[in-house]
């Protein structure tokens, strides 16, 4: 930072040349505070962030373990105190998709395979998966893979 202040002017060469001195320092004290500061807010959001990660991974984990569970985000940001766009940003950071989206997938994971490996009807199986309106969940998987659960089952 002592190089910040190099050139001097010589426009008013005889207030500026007074308290240039003094000008550089109070700008590179300024600019060297401001980095202090940056690098602690960097720190402590790594640390949040780490903090968080262990927490998210096994919610993560439990989604795909039980995904027919009924989770929501606001309950989820609610047991790890912060706000619901918080959580929903912090989710999306760590795992690049969002957390309902995350469910979903889980939840589309298991019928795909209840589908190949039971003979349990399409709506058991929307059921099993957390869908209590069978409709929904046909139309989540059509929209998924192109193809109806039925249609997918006998493939």
């Amino acid at each position: 930072m002592a190089g910040f202040c190099v050139r001097r002017s010589t426009y008013d060469s005889f207030s500026f040349e007074t308290y240039y001195g003094e000008f550089c320092q109070v700008v590179s004290a300024a600019l060297e505070s401001l980095r202090l500061r940056t690098e602690e807010a960097d720190r402590k959001q790594a640390n949040t962030g780490n903090l968080y990660f262990s927490r998210f991974q096994t919610l993560r984990d439990r989604i795909y373990e039980e995904p027919q569970l009924e989770l929501n985000a606001n309950e989820q940001a609610e047991k790890a105190g912060i706000s619901i766009s918080h959580f929903r940003h912090l989710y999306k950071s760590f795992f690049s998709t969002g957390f309902n989206a995350d469910v979903i997938s889980a939840r589309l994971a298991l019928a795909r395979r209840l589908l190949k490996t039971t003979d349990i009807s399409v709506y058991e199986t929307a059921h099993r998966c957390g869908y209590d309106d069978a409709s929904y969940f046909m139309k989540l998987f059509k929209k998924q893979f192109g193809i109806t659960a039925l249609a997918y089952r006998k493939k």
